[in-house]
């Protein structure tokens, strides 16, 4: 099992930033793991950012007040150069009909297609990559809705839920009290194995 973790993410965009082209004046995130990874791109080069779907929604989220991006882009239609953004890409099938609806909307701007994280045969499917992550392969973003899980262990405490006082983990009663009554952090979607 391949892992990354949310800082791995971080680090590996960090480190490749000097990949995309400097002409690019607006990213866009494929929703929902994109999004995560869009945002760091955008916050880090200073740019505008928006969803896949407010590309054809004519979206661009607002800028805070302390930063004003790069240039003065008010509407997707205005950029010379979107790059559309995703954590990662296994099947292709995802940025494949994403890129078909764009192409179909014939936009007046340039696309390029980045996946941070690829497979050797799914490296061809977008225009550029940051790494090559081979399956089977979790995320640290969304490994609790990931199928394989039931084939995993994952630590309850501090991961699920939240970590024990001193009081409460005693081995004992005080802990089984704690099992059954604390609180979630996370909810996996499948059944830990």
């Amino acid at each position: 099992m391949h892992f990354r973790s949310t800082a791995d993410l971080a680090a590996t965009i960090a480190r490749n930033l000097y990949k995309i082209p400097q002409d690019v004046d607006l990213v866009a995130g494929v929703p929902r793991s994109g999004l995560l990874a869009a945002n760091l791109i955008a916050l880090d080069l200073n740019l505008p950012f928006t969803h896949v779907e407010g590309l054809f929604g004519n979206e661009v989220f607002r800028r805070g007040m302390t930063r004003s991006t790069r240039g003065n882009l008010s509407s997707p239609q205005n950029a010379k150069h979107v790059l559309i953004v995703d954590d990662s890409v296994l099947s292709g099938k995802t940025i494949q009909k994403i890129a078909e609806q764009i192409n179909k909307a014939n936009p007046p701007y340039k696309v390029t297609y980045l996946a941070v994280y690829v497979t050797q045969n799914s490296a061809k499917l977008v225009d550029m990559h940051f790494e090559v992550c081979p399956a089977p392969r979790m995320f640290g973003w969304n490994y609790l809705h990931h199928p394989l899980l039931d084939e995993c262990c994952v630590d309850i405490d501090g991961v699920v839920c939240r970590d024990p006082t001193d009081d409460e983990n005693d081995d004992g009663s005080a802990y089984l009290k704690f099992l059954v009554e604390g609180a979630a952090n996370r909810v996996p979607k499948h059944e830990v194995g």
